[in-house]
């Protein structure tokens, strides 16, 4: 499937910077790796223990799992989650571990103990350092569009919407809708889901039917997950929109900072949907009703989801980019809550598919 289809699928439909694009392609896990920077607050004493864990191939959630696990520790913290299909190295907190041996070595979970410490909080790390390698026709090109840009826009990317199929949004519209009936489609691909439910077709209205778990009750009993990738596909058509009318000047509501790699910026930000932008009045909230209308909802669907605040853009530092024959390898820092992918797509036509993403046909 072509590429430019599935950003349509995540409500990606505009480029920030207008740039001639070479296509690429990420050999993951291995041409892909995420190194978090830590926050000093982490290391203060404290009645958590921090260890720092390589991961290969698998989800944060289930690395730290794994390792919490091994340690009998009842409970572990992080601050965000890194790709699946990366080799990414993060700090997790553990709350009365057992023990805590210095190296531990599950094979694709790596941990080194690094002392007591405080709660690793989500948000809290100071940004992610990336190398990425990527192969190329025409990498001289690559990396004198990575040199020309100073922002990118702040879409979230492929993985916000799943691993296995990203489109987990499309749960948060059955959620908004109360229709489970859409979810028939969904469910015929793997997806994490799937453990609780088995689905029959024998009924004419198409009904779910489970021998086990009903999936309409899965869903309504934990539907957060969902119900935020659908205010992210919201928040990337909005964004789309702006970009595309010009009004990325324009619909600015809040000014917040974020520091990354040792830098701090200024930021332009919006609200993400939720019920509570329903009764402003500015610009932005105008973007975000439009959207949700063509989409059939309604911002009072999406109670429950917080109107935190996001910016438009994201800075980045560009550390190196090292040209060879064929291909070219990245380095660079982003501040939380940005995507790499979001950033590559702004210089090349990237084959996000390499990333292992399982996209049904």
């Amino acid at each position: 499937m072509d590429i430019r289809v599935l950003e349509l699928l995540w409500g990606i439909e505009s480029r920030l910077n207008s740039l001639e694009v070479a296509r690429a392609k990420i050999n993951a896990p291995h041409g892909f790796r995420i190194f978090e920077i830590p926050s000093d607050s982490w290391f203060k004493r404290g009645e958590w223990h921090v260890y720092l864990i390589r991961k290969a191939g698998l989800p944060s959630t289930v690395a730290c799992w794994k390792l919490a696990r091994q340690l009998r520790a009842p409970r572990y913290s992080i601050s965000g989650l890194k790709d699946a299909n990366a080799i990414a190295y993060q700090y997790v907190s553990l709350t009365s571990p057992k023990a805590t041996p210095s190296y531990v070595d599950l094979g694709d979970v790596r941990a080194w103990y690094l002392g007591p410490g405080s709660m690793i909080k989500p948000g809290s790390h100071e940004g992610n350092m990336f190398r990425v390698e990527l192969e190329t026709e025409d990498p001289e090109l690559l990396c004198r569009n990575l040199a020309s840009i100073e922002r990118i826009p702040a879409f979230y990317g492929p993985q916000r919407f799943g691993v296995k199929r990203p489109s987990s949004h499309l749960y948060g519209l059955a959620i908004a809708l109360k229709e489970p009936g859409r979810l028939v489609r969904e469910y015929t691909y793997r997806y994490p889901l799937e453990g609780y439910v088995k689905l029959s077709y024998e009924d004419e209205s198409r009904e779910l039917v489970s021998k086990k778990r009903d999936p309409w009750a899965v869903l309504e009993g934990a539907p957060g997950i969902a119900l935020e990738a659908l205010q992210s596909y919201i928040f990337n058509r909005a964004l789309s929109e702006a970009i595309k009318r010009g009004y990325m000047e324009r619909v600015r509501e809040a000014i917040v900072k974020v520091k990354y790699c040792g830098l701090t910026a200024t930021l332009p930000a919006v609200r993400l949907p939720s019920k509570e932008l329903s009764l402003k009045t500015t610009m932005w909230a105008h973007l975000v009703k439009s959207v949700v209308e063509r989409e059939g909802v309604s911002l009072e669907m999406l109670e429950g989801l917080k109107p935190s605040l996001r910016p438009l853009y994201f800075p980045f530092k560009l550390r190196s980019c090292v040209v060879g024959e064929g291909r070219v390898v990245v380095t660079l820092c982003l501040p939380p809550a940005a995507y790499v992918t979001v950033l590559l797509r702004e210089v090349a036509l990237v084959d996000w598919c390499s990333l292992a993403l399982e996209v049904g046909e």
